[in-house]
């Protein structure tokens, strides 16, 4: 691609860019050493990276988009202004690149989940709607942590491609459970070729601290969720 300079300049920046490509999930409608802006399939997502002067010119000719995910301060409230979004999360985005696999303990048993632990959780992720969990409650990427048989946790993948998800229900917490779950799921990705990233909303500093133990390559600009 064109834009390869760009996107491999900054792999942690790019990493959900450079997943949907491999995935061969989106549609590219735009490709230069100036910029990148691509359509990822499974939510219509828009995803942006460009110098200013290129962003603000491609985002001028956007005439529908319900959310994007654009990189960087500078075109965050012009595309705002613009596309008359309403909300946004600023995130920091972590990739795996190390070859080598994390340990993983075994403390826990980590497995599909059973249809009756999904009340527990939609109880208590919040960060989607019923129809959208529970098509990736029943997905191959979606795990539930077990200890003793106790349902104690559970992580997934987004449609987009990235990890997240991730709980640990309080009676468990502060056990290395949080831990284990991800190192699990950074392992599994890395097994299956794909791309182990996640996007970690900047105030969300236990999440952050998790990924710095974790050995996870931070993204040296941030990332904005945008949406109407």
């Amino acid at each position: 691609m064109r834009a390869d300079p760009l996107l491999y300049n900054d792999p942690a920046l790019h990493a959900d860019i450079l997943e949907a490509l491999r995935r061969n999930s989106a549609t590219v409608l735009y490709d230069a050493p100036d910029g990148i802006l691509i359509r990822e399939n499974s939510y219509g997502l828009l995803m942006l990276s460009a110098r200013e002067e290129t962003g603000k010119r491609l985002i001028d000719g956007i005439t529908d988009c319900e959310c994007m995910v654009l990189r960087g301060d500078a075109l965050e409230p012009y595309a705002r202004q613009k596309l008359g979004f309403t909300g946004e999360n600023p995130c920091w985005q972590v990739l795996y690149e190390k070859k080598e696999p994390l340990p993983v303990t075994g403390t826990l048993e980590i497995r599909h989940p059973d249809a009756a632990d999904y009340p527990q959780v939609r109880q208590t992720y919040h960060l989607a709607g019923d129809e959208e969990l529970y098509h990736d409650f029943c997905g191959e990427d979606f795990f539930g942590a077990y200890e003793n048989g106790e349902f104690v946790g559970y992580i997934g993948i987004h449609d987009e491609g990235s990890m997240g998800m991730l709980e640990i229900f309080p009676p468990y917490r502060r056990r290395g459970y949080a831990r284990e779950l991800y190192s699990f799921l950074i392992n599994r990705q890395v097994k299956l070729g794909r791309i182990a990233y996640a996007q970690v909303v900047c105030s969300n500093d236990a999440s952050l601290a998790l990924q710095r133990q974790l050995g996870m390559t931070f993204s040296r600009q941030k990332v904005y969720w945008m949406w109407r």
